[in-house]
């Protein structure tokens, strides 16, 4: 499998390629190059962070949410205490 150097730029793969095949590639297809590594960086480089903004009205919104503590397998006084907890929150 090829391994990725996502620092690696496309003006040093071209002097790479150059210093390779002597006469092959001449200097005015750097950016031919450059167009072509963009174009695969976006199809077939690491992942993008995707980021979906919020905006949050005080007030207007709020979260809840009830865990049961039951697994914990907690006593009082020796018998099972049984229970939830809720826990509320305002954005």
């Amino acid at each position: 499998m090829l391994e990725v150097n996502p620092g690696l730029e496309a003006k040093t793969l071209f002097g790479h390629l150059q210093e390779k095949y002597l006469g092959h590639y001449q200097d005015g297809q750097l950016r031919t190059l450059q167009r072509h590594v963009k174009i695969w960086r976006a199809l077939a480089g690491p992942p993008k962070e995707v980021f979906f903004a919020q905006e949050h009205k005080p007030g207007q919104l709020c979260q809840s949410d009830f865990t049961s503590m039951n697994d914990l397998k907690i006593t009082v006084g020796g018998a099972a205490f049984e229970h939830l907890i809720y826990h509320f929150v305002l954005p």
